[in-house]
Order: C-alpha cells, then structure tokens, then sequence
C-alpha cells in the first residue's frame, strides 16, 4: 500500500480519523472550538514552498517574501530520515480582530506531500509551538496497507439520493454515477447540454454540475485553461503549473481544481472542479459560484464528493 504518516502524540493531543480529502484531524485543545492540527495529503504540484508560505503570510495579513528570504523562515527537521519543513508564521493583530498564528510541516513522500497544519488565533498556537516541533520530529511515513491513492473519506448520511441519468451515446462504456444530496442541495430538473444533472446550491446562488464525456473528455490542459479563462485568469503552459488536490472518488483517484478570480471581493469568482478519467470516459463535477458562497458550501461539496458511487461498466 501506499506511504501514511505514523506519529507519536504528545500528552493531551486526541487524533480523529479524517472526513473529505483530510487524512486525520489531531486535537490539541478539546476546547470550543477546538484548536487542531489538520493533516492533509496532496500532489506534489502543491509543494512550492515560496508559494506556500506567501500564501499562509496572505492569510495573516503579512506582505509576501522572496525566494531569497523564504529560507530564513523555514526550519528543517529530521523525520523518520526525511526532512520536514517546518514554518512558524505570526500575523498581526488589528482594531477587529486578534492576531493569528500559522504552525505548518511539510514532508514529501515518494508520491505526494503531506501537510500538517494549525492556524488559529496566536494566543493559542504560541504556547503549543515547541510541542508542534517535537512532534514534527516523530513523524515517519510507512505503507499502510491500503490500496494506492487512497484517502480517508467518511460519509454524512445520505439525505437524499439521486440517480445519474443513463449515459450518452458518445461513450464507450455503461458505468452510470449516482450520490446522495447534501441537506439543502436540490436537483434542478432544467435541462442542459452535455449535463447529467444540475444540483443548485445555497438556494441557487451556486451550482453543481455533473458532466460525462466519451473518450479522454478534451485535453486536460484545455479544459484547465478554459475553466481559468471563464474566471479570468491567464492560461498556464503545463498541467503541472495548476495546483491540484489528490483526492479519491468512487475509489478510484482523481484530481480536484480549485481556482478563483483574482482580487478581495467576496462576490469574485470561484470553481471547484473534479476531474476523473476512467475506460473510454471522463467525468467531471463542477461547483461554481461566488467566493463568498462557495467558502459556506465546500465543506458539503467534499462531503457529497464522498459520496459518489459508480456503477455498471464491470464496477461494483
């Protein structure tokens, strides 16, 4: 089987198994809400540590850095005879809110990166820091047991289900899709070219769409860069320059894209997109909306992701 993380809790730390594309949630404070470390497996696209790190700074309200300067605030740990890229981040604290502190581990594996990381307010991270190192330092990849790619993936339940609709005639194979609704999720029954099923969202202000295409469903680089064009965004030259999430689906691997128009404003765009390849057949499921209502919705989108069957085309 594939490599997992294996660590060693320090006194008072409670792990939870995952839910949605997260491996494991660690507690270190049972409080409300409680403060955690999320532990979260991903491409080895997303492992740009200047990226990474001016991206944490953002989220603290802190100006970027070079890639001369990165190096000074990242320290690396043995772990299990790897290194761990350990970044420690304090944001500042303004007239509405108190600052916040980001503790994060990067360990790459021989086939994805996986992330630790705690971000909540600072007078709560600080006095955890020294802890979060040491336990750094425990951490070991070893293969688990189970089948490559997979992902811990923990179902709501199923509140609503809805069958795909039968497939088109362009395919090559009779696998069909079906799922079950998140609550408050509904089915448009408007029908669209191309779709299987439309499932509004947040009551209409976004929306899901499920799509099935014969053969290989366009090239991936293309579809990437028409979905960065409808959001405004210039086009990339390789599919490796796209961040991309590893996630499972129907337990088969596949890959989640996540883009947003450019800027602050909490209507700009956003997508959300799961490709998967499978014989003579591509899938697609597409959540678009505004920022602002996608960021209430993606803790569902991940759950209904979890629940995705296939059936038909020799898949149980």
């Amino acid at each position: 089987g594939p490599e997992v993380p294996h660590w060693q809790l320090p006194a008072g730390w409670q792990e939870q198994p995952g839910t949605g594309m997260r491996f494991a949630t660690l507690i270190v404070e049972a409080a409300d809400p409680p403060l955690e470390i999320r532990v979260t497996p991903l491409t080895m696209a997303a492992g740009d540590l200047l990226d990474n790190v001016n991206r944490w700074r953002q989220q603290l309200g802190l100006e970027p850095v070079s890639a001369m300067d990165v190096g000074k605030m990242v320290k690396s740990l043995d772990a299990g005879g790897r290194t761990i890229d350990y970044v420690n981040l304090k944001g500042v604290a303004t007239a509405d809110a108190p600052a916040r502190q980001i503790l994060a581990g990067i360990l790459p594996g021989s086939q994805q990166l996986w992330f630790f990381l705690m971000f909540d307010e600072a007078a709560r991270v600080s006095r955890h820091a020294a802890e979060f190192e040491t336990f750094l330092g425990s951490v070991h990849l070893a293969s688990s047991g189970m089948p490559a790619d997979h992902v811990h993936v923990h179902e709501p339940a199923p509140t609503e289900a809805a069958d795909a609709a039968p497939p088109g005639d362009g395919g090559t194979t009779d696998e069909s899709m079906s799922w079950s609704l998140p609550a408050g999720w509904t089915v448009d029954p408007t029908p669209h070219d191309m779709r299987l099923a439309t499932i509004k969202v947040a009551g209409g202000a976004g929306e899901v769409a499920i799509t099935k295409f014969g053969g290989a469903g366009g090239d991936l680089l293309a579809n990437i860069n028409r979905w960065r064009k409808q959001l405004n965004l210039p086009p990339v030259a390789t599919v490796a320059e796209q961040s991309a999430e590893a996630i499972e689906l129907a337990g088969h691997p596949a890959s989640l894209f996540d883009l947003s128009e450019a800027g602050n404003d909490a209507g700009r765009k956003r997508t959300m997109v799961v490709g998967l390849s499978r014989p003579g057949m591509s899938w697609f499921i597409k959540m678009t909306g505004p920022h602002q209502v996608l960021g209430g919705e993606e803790k569902a989108f991940r759950q209904f992701l979890g629940t995705v069957r296939m059936t038909g085309g020799g898949t149980p």
